[in-house]
């Protein structure tokens, strides 16, 4: 069945990929985590590649600019002097969870952004700054759509919760506030989504799918296991090889224009020698190969609707570091949009 899929996908024109409309935000936010640098990374594409890739390729996109703290900082004041929504209760702010405030103040305008971008009928292309930014992106592409699949690629499960997190660094947490049933597992903190217009967790277990693990906390792989997610990690992908993990991942995601794909890619789910300047490395992750054809392979649906890419910080490693792995995403992101050849 996985082999039937990965050469009905493989056989999709070119012309066709050639097609798709794409919409750029940039969210330049480094608060779900404590290393300075990773929110210049949307900069760092813009200004090293990516841009002039998609001119290059007469590509019809819109950039919808970037979002950063100084923009959230700006709307708390507003909310401050209007009848907005009351912010987060105060048990959750108190909490060990860090910047959870501007964390949630950040995903509301990302969001919009998002349900905007989607609206107008792009795939959304969210470059971040760290993995808080899907908190946002999911919750934008909830509004335009509830029913769609996600593909995490990722080292990390990032599927935490304010009782098993050791950090409190939320972008180690995206997930736990979205997988259906999450709370009769682990007890989670109040969730964030009463600032987002009340939309509950509903993130179907079967519609959540893994590749790369290398790095899951027990707690993350109990609740994994428990609500029977599925997940490659990057074991699966050495013995299955990756077409084989990438189609199989597919048959279980089952991504279609009813039910449209939402891939978010870690760039520390690459190995470091791929991917160097990142916050989280571990070895042993998907070589620059494997994630192209990856990438190809899921772009080959025609389903995706919003891609993010996370976790490129120009502060890290020396010049060399910083090229190369710019140079790799814009790659991999290319290949997620299906404009290369």
């Amino acid at each position: 069945m996985a082999t039937k899929t990965l050469t009905r996908l493989l056989s999709t024109s070119i012309s066709q990929q050639l097609n798709k409309k794409i919409g750029l935000v940039g969210s330049c936010f480094d608060k779900g985590q404590p290393r300075d640098g990773v929110q210049y990374g949307p900069k760092a594409f813009r200004e090293n590649g990516l841009i002039q890739k998609f001119d290059d390729l007469h590509l019809d996109y819109k950039d919808y600019g970037d979002i950063n703290v100084k923009d959230v900082l700006e709307n708390q004041s507003d909310l401050s002097t209007s009848t907005s929504p009351a912010k987060l209760p105060e048990k959750l702010i108190n909490s060990k969870l860090k910047n959870v405030q501007l964390v949630a103040d950040f995903s509301k305008l990302l969001s919009e952004k998002v349900h905007q971008c989607l609206k107008d009928d792009r795939i959304c292309l969210n470059i971040g700054g760290d993995h808080t930014l899907a908190i946002g992106s999911l919750f934008g592409h909830i509004k335009f759509n509830p029913k769609f699949s996600v593909l995490w690629i990722d080292a990390h499960g990032d599927v935490n919760t304010e009782k098993t997190t050791n950090s409190g660094n939320i972008h180690g947490m995206v997930l736990s506030f979205f997988i259906q049933g999450i709370q009769s597992e682990i007890e989670n903190s109040p969730d964030l989504t009463s600032l987002f217009h009340s939309i509950p967790p509903n993130l179907d277990c079967s519609s959540l799918c893994y590749i790369g693990l290398r790095d899951l906390d027990p707690p993350e792989r109990h609740l994994l296991d428990s609500l029977q997610i599925k997940y490659f990690t990057m074991g699966d992908v050495d013995k299955l090889g990756i077409s084989e993990t990438t189609s199989r991942a597919l048959d279980i995601l089952k991504p279609s224009a009813n039910k449209p794909l939402h891939v978010s890619f870690d760039a520390d789910s690459l190995d470091p020698c791929y991917a160097p300047s990142t916050g989280t490395p571990v070895p042993g992750g998907l070589t620059l190969d494997e994630a192209l054809t990856l990438a190809k392979t899921v772009s080959a649906t025609n389903a995706i609707r919003c891609i993010d890419f996370v976790e490129v910080n120009p502060k890290i490693g020396e010049a060399k570091d910083v090229i190369k792995t710019v140079d790799n995403s814009i790659k991999i992101l290319l290949s997620l949009l299906g404009v290369t050849k």
